[in-house]
């Protein structure tokens, strides 16, 4: 039932997005339309200013959604692979009372609001799909720490080397790659050095 309801609600979600476009490229050419505020804009384009305000509410409403089921989703995420020892097993303790992963849920929240503490709005608008972000980047490091790690077996130093490794080549390979665009062939030698 699964792969049925995922795939009916893409099927869904793919038809609303195109009949969105269609509507949007049939009240505006293509070559006005906002890149900012697409709809909104539109809507105050053709005379109908009122729409555009239901247009941005539903749009603050998104972005609260997206990262509030976004949170949620990394929470299980962590409490997942701690239960499979892909991290540590602390963060799969879930609340006897409330059946909810306690810790990760406040780690997440924590993270989160630091970040939104330290950020502009318009950077935070930018970052809504963080969450989804983090969560690959766990569940990959989830499985590389499992393939090096075998809880009573060997001892997890070279797993948490080899992620540190690679996690921190990626994030120093980013910001050399936004500050020198043309510098690319830095990125082949730490890039190569993964397969060692």
């Amino acid at each position: 039932d699964i792969p049925i309801g995922m795939c009916g609600a893409l099927g869904i979600v793919s038809i609303l997005y195109l009949l969105c476009a269609a509507t949007l490229t049939l009240m505006l050419p293509y070559t006005l339309i906002s890149t900012e505020a697409a709809f909104s804009q539109a809507f105050i384009d053709v005379g109908m200013k009122w729409a555009s305000y239901v247009v941005a509410v539903g749009a603050i409403m998104g972005i609260i959604t997206s990262t509030m089921v976004g949170t949620l989703a990394v929470s299980r995420a962590i409490c997942a692979l701690g239960r499979e020892y892909f991290i540590p097993p602390m963060f799969a303790w879930v609340s006897r009372r409330s059946q909810v992963p306690l810790l990760t849920t406040a780690v997440v929240g924590m993270v989160t609001a630091t970040i939104a503490l330290f950020t502009s709005f318009d950077d935070l608008l930018n970052l809504v799909s963080v969450c989804t972000l983090f969560t690959f980047w766990m569940i990959a490091n989830g499985i590389l720490f499992r393939h090096y790690y075998a809880p009573g077996i060997n001892k997890p130093w070279f797993a948490i080397f080899v992620l540190t490794y690679i996690t921190g080549t990626s994030l120093g390979l980013a910001v050399y790659y936004q500050l020198k665009p043309e510098g690319w062939i830095g990125l082949a030698i730490p890039g190569a050095l993964w397969f060692v």
